[in-house]
């Protein structure tokens, strides 16, 4: 199973720009959800909004099972961002880390690249910027690599936070192209609502886009409910 889930920095639904909003209930209720999971080598969980301050984020890795590794962004020794995206796989995992789309550019820490060595499936965790595509020279930058990353021969999931859902909108017009107008959508193509919700604006924004077969898909539609965090998860099963 791969999962996608946006954490919002640990502070439950609220808007949690800087995180410094952020409790224990809610990482202590994010392990828990992680958990139940019952990773095994083939399995992955991305994270997204990872909450990095110091605090907030030596509690959540003292709360992770011991055989979770947590895979970081390959320049985040460099920089010091308020939230990122990670990877969370076993200890004995056959997912090896590879480069991201965004080195080198503004947006390091919105994505993470895995690579299954059993499988050779590619996994790229994606937290795309909400701003517009035409006013972000880095998101443009970030969306034309992640569209150059998807026109290529190998077998990928890109998965994540896409913040684009609104017909018409620059961003939206961008992802139907990147999924080959919901081909590559794996939730529409199983035959699932366009229109579930995904994120506390009752708007669906997170994705999985796949070029290879799978077994099933699935959100989770109590984690808002509950106040956990603002977005569901995304599951998908190979």
């Amino acid at each position: 199973m791969i999962t996608s889930l946006n954490v919002n920095k640990f502070g439950g639904i609220k808007n949690n720009g800087y995180g410094d909003e952020w409790h224990q209930e809610y990482i202590d209720a994010i392990v828990t959800f992680i958990e139940n999971q019952y990773l095994t080598n083939n399995d992955c969980i991305i994270l997204h909004e990872v909450n990095m301050n110091k605090v907030p984020y030596q509690y959540f890795i003292s709360k992770l099972p011991n055989n979770i590794k947590i895979n970081l962004p390959s320049n985040i020794k460099n920089k010091k961002p308020k939230g990122c995206t990670v990877a969370l796989t076993t200890l004995d995992s056959n997912w090896k880390q590879k480069h991201s789309i965004d080195d080198g550019i503004n947006y390091y820490n919105k994505t993470i690249q895995l690579q299954n060595t059993e499988t050779d499936l590619t996994v790229l965790g994606v937290h795309m910027p909400s701003s517009k595509i035409s006013t972000d020279d880095y998101g443009k930058k970030l969306w034309d690599n992640l569209i150059e990353f998807s026109n290529t021969n190998q077998k990928f999931l890109i998965i994540g936070d896409f913040n684009a859902y609104k017909e018409g909108n620059e961003n939206y017009e961008v992802f139907k192209s990147l999924s080959k107008n919901y081909e590559l959508d794996a939730w529409i193509q199983s035959g699932n609502d366009k229109d579930t919700r995904t994120f506390i604006g009752n708007t669906r924004i997170d994705y999985a886009l796949t070029n290879t077969p799978y077994q099933s898909i699935h959100i989770t539609d109590y984690l808002i409910d509950e106040g956990v965090t603002d977005h569901e998860a995304i599951m998908i099963q190979y």
